[in-house]
């Protein structure tokens, strides 16, 4: 026969979640996204489109923040990724949108990516590499010239470029700063599905350094939300779940960030809307990416947390909300009575 929860003592369990699914971090706009590759452990799609795409041989390191496998390392000479049938596909009347991190090795010649074809006519787009340091964003009816949105790069940084079409008025930003506008003027221009390099172009010119948080949209960014991409360097990339706990244990909830500098701020919303919470009483670690909460009872039950993180005064982001779920045995919870 069981026995009522009640007669058994509180069994004290350490308890950590949160949710290990790759998520879009906040700064990261959905609206159009067509893909999101934040090659944290792999080359897959964030996105709900999930484009995600086939590594050939390019090995994962460490990205800006040096956290490890979350970017990919290129050598210069056969590693690239590739994706065969994307998709999205962009025509000379179109708008889009491409932002990217990268670290290049040296000053050298080298594709970090295109959406192209070896066939004539069709619309293609490129970012590359050229020498003494240059950096291109470029357009082209294939088999026509080039139209260039040039730029600079000293390596060894990490630096991030975005570049914007629309219908035929290329933008280049570099570090959230707008670099360079041109006109692609080409007509009878064929729009098509076309494979995706990263790494390498169409005809080889292959990329020696590392890339990044890559994402396409199919609309042109605002410079606000160009500017936040580059400055949304704290990047969650452990987002808080919901926990269901039994009253009288302990729980911790946890948070994580791609910034090693990154600082925490753990807030509560018990129904009076969010407030900072301070170590002391039930609560511990509220300045850490794991926050702790002892002697749990039903009084907690429905209570939302999340947390602040920060790198600096221009860095923050937001987590989801966690809600605190308290199951127990209600027969050893006070009543209200009434005296007559």
């Amino acid at each position: 026969m069981k026995k009522p929860l009640s007669l058994f003592a509180p069994v004290l369990l350490l308890l950590f979640s949160y949710n290990s699914i790759a998520q879009l971090p906040s700064y990261v706009s959905s609206t159009g996204l067509q893909a999101w590759w934040p090659f944290s452990g792999d080359a897959n799609d964030a996105s709900s489109l999930a484009n995600n795409l086939c590594n050939n041989g390019a090995n994962l390191t460490a990205d800006r923040f040096s956290n490890p496998n979350s970017a990919y390392d290129f050598n210069g000479s056969n590693q690239y990724l590739l994706l065969s049938n994307p998709g999205f596909s962009f025509g000379q009347s179109s708008q889009f949108t491409i932002s990217f991190w990268s670290q290049r090795a040296n000053t050298g010649y080298g594709v970090t990516m295109m959406h192209g074809t070896g066939a004539s006519g069709n619309f293609i787009w490129n970012f590359q590499s050229g020498s003494s340091g240059s950096y291109q964003f470029g357009t082209n009816k294939q088999g026509s010239a080039w139209y260039w949105a040039a730029g600079t790069y000293a390596p060894p940084a990490w630096e991030h470029f975005v570049g914007t079409y629309d219908n035929g008025v290329m933008t280049l930003y570099k570090n959230g700063v707008l670099v360079t506008t041109t006109t692609n003027s080409h007509t009878a221009v064929a729009q098509t599905n076309l494979p995706l390099y990263v790494g390498r172009g169409v005809n080889g010119a292959y990329f020696a350094g590392k890339v990044d948080d890559i994402g396409i949209w199919d609309r042109v960014l605002s410079t606000t939300e160009i500017t936040a991409l580059y400055l949304g360097c704290t990047s969650i990339s452990n987002q808080p779940s919901d926990v269901t706990s039994s009253a009288g244990v302990n729980q911790k909830i946890g948070v994580s960030a791609n910034n090693p500098s990154a600082t925490f701020q753990w807030q509560m919303d018990n129904g009076s809307g969010y407030q900072d919470l301070s170590n002391g009483g039930q609560y511990g670690g509220v300045t850490t990416d794991t926050l702790s909460i002892s002697g749990i009872t039903l009084l907690n039950d429905g209570s939302n947390f999340r947390c602040i993180v920060e790198a600096g005064t221009s860095c923050a982001d937001t987590s989801l909300s966690a809600i605190l779920n308290v199951c127990g045995d209600i027969t050893s919870q006070p009543r209200d009575t009434t005296v007559g």
